[in-house]
């Protein structure tokens, strides 16, 4: 399961989190951080997807999340994307400077 984790200058933990699936996850090898300082990052779930108070699900069974996280370790936004079997795999993500998401898959 991946976690992301905010680590101060001296290496120390600051926060950690994880979501929670269904179905194991396949997440992007890539962070990126929009204009705000939020972290994004991309994953494949299964069914329901967990991020905190936050939650997608895929009736199809297998859908890639794109999902942020603050700089205080709080989850900001997660969106589902539908792919069209259960095999699908996010490559990256990117922002731009106006904050919009760029995101690839492969399916």
């Amino acid at each position: 399961m991946p976690v992301i984790l905010m680590l101060d200058t001296a290496g120390n933990i600051v926060w950690a989190r994880n979501s929670q699936h269904q179905f194991a996850t396949s997440p992007t090898g890539k962070l990126s951080l929009d204009p705000e300082g939020n972290i994004v990052y991309a994953g494949q779930y299964g069914l329901t997807g967990f991020f905190g108070n936050l939650t997608v699900s895929s009736p199809n069974g297998g859908a890639v999340f794109v999902a942020s996280i603050d700089t205080l370790g709080n989850w900001v936004q997660v969106l589902s994307i539908e792919g069209l079997s259960t095999f699908n795999i996010p490559l990256c993500t990117e922002t731009d400077i106006y904050g919009n998401i760029l995101g690839s898959r492969w399916f």
